[in-house]
């Protein structure tokens, strides 16, 4: 696995991370993305992607590559233009404020990975077409749990040209979904499973919906946060559990259930430094502040923002 950047400097400005100190950012071009894994294979001569099983390119370095608006406005216009008044928008939770305000502002909605079929089918009763951003995965393997035919799902890449071939594929979808994934869950292949029911005959495979639709069809349980939690301790004491999702959940469910095998589906990785930032103590520094009326860490969003994007998520708190 290759991790490259996708802009040179990053505008977010997280506290953790360097980058955004470095005050001045732009977006990478197509090729110099490419020139990224280029100069790595050529400075690695024992390494030949071409030799390996897998080879999976994730945009882990600098940059957030679905930062920009823009680009979902670009495709809901390019897509608009083929549908005509029969789209309607449907993003997931973990997504920007802005990204919730254009769902809001064109009718759509707001999912969690546990009620993502929920928001489908409200979405679905709306319209007739479903744009879902930015989780390709979730969206897919939601869809098709539903019934929803691989021939009906079609994914959006903005750098693919809008041609007569996507326009028939357009004419025909149900479901068009963005190409993009949680660079956590999209690292988890069938050969992990493999390699686990090998190596552990008799083990249950649960996953989370946001992992690749080959996981996805190979696990014997799929499903939200919530849901591995719950089945896993539900599960009879000696059973074994390969999980699928972020290493310090697989973690923690093992330390609370010893009398079982719970184990990461991967080998290493699987290891999210986002929420690693959400630690006990930060959340009562922050519990403190507010018992002692000190106001810190205020996220101040534009009205209308907020009030788009609160629509989208009243919908959802609806369903």
């Amino acid at each position: 696995m290759i991790g490259i950047s996708t802009m040179s400097g990053c505008p977010v400005g997280c506290k953790f991370c360097a980058t955004g100190q470095m005050k001045k950012w732009r977006n990478l071009t197509a090729n110099e993305i490419i020139e990224q894994v280029q100069f790595i294979i050529n400075n690695n001569p024992n390494y030949n992607p071409l030799n390996s099983k897998e080879f999976k390119i994730n945009y882990t370095r600098m940059g957030e590559p679905f930062l920009n608006i823009e680009n979902v406005k670009t495709a809901w216009g390019k897509i608009q233009a083929l549908t005509g008044d029969q789209l309607i928008p449907v993003t997931y939770i973990n997504s920007r404020l802005e990204l919730k305000a254009f769902c809001g502002k064109n009718g759509g909605i707001v999912c969690t990975s546990s009620n993502a079929q929920a928001a489908l089918e409200w979405a679905w009763s709306k319209k007739p077409k479903v744009f879902f951003f930015p989780d390709q995965h979730l969206g897919r393997n939601i869809a098709l749990k539903m019934g929803i035919s691989p021939q009906e799902i079609v994914i959006y890449d903005p750098r693919r040209p809008v041609d007569d071939k996507f326009a028939r594929q357009i004419e025909q979808a149900r479901l068009i979904i963005w190409s993009g994934f949680c660079e956590v869950h999209q690292a988890f292949s069938r050969n992990d499973i493999e390699r686990l029911r090998q190596a552990i005959p008799g083990i249950k495979i649960i996953v989370h919906p946001e992992c690749p639709e080959e996981v996805a069809l190979n696990a014997d349980f799929v499903g939200s946060t919530e849901y591995i939690i719950k089945t896993v301790t539900a599960g009879a004491p000696g059973s074994a559990w390969g999980v699928g999702t972020e290493r310090n959940l697989v973690d923690r469910l093992a330390r609370q259930l010893p009398d079982r095998q719970v184990i990461l589906l991967q080998e290493k990785g699987a290891y999210c430094s986002t929420m690693a930032l959400l630690t006990p103590i930060h959340l009562l520094y922050q519990l403190e502040c507010l018992r002692d009326g000190r106001l810190v860490n205020q996220v101040v969003a534009d009205d209308n923002l907020r009030n788009d994007a609160l629509l989208a998520v009243q919908r959802m708190m609806e369903l």
